[in-house]
């Protein structure tokens, strides 16, 4: 499985075209493993992320507080 970035590794992405072929390649293969396992981790624990939809979607918020929960993260 890929490793997980460190927060002095993290930055802020705009646009999906200022990531390179490497960086895609980690984050689908981490995603391939997540998925097959059934990862859970605390990568997020103590944090709260913040969920905000233009339009309403019980399908896209179910998701997304899953994974904030896969992530040992709460939703708002």
């Amino acid at each position: 499985m890929a490793a997980s970035p460190s927060t002095t590794d993290l930055r802020h992405v705009l646009h999906a075209s200022e990531l390179d072929d490497t960086v895609w390649h980690t984050v689908l293969d981490a995603a391939v493993e997540y998925k097959k396992n059934d990862t859970r981790t605390d990568a997020a624990a103590g944090k709260t992320i913040g969920l905000l939809f233009f339009n309403p979607s019980l399908r896209t918020r179910t998701s997304m507080e899953v994974a904030a929960a896969h992530l040992g993260a709460d939703s708002t």
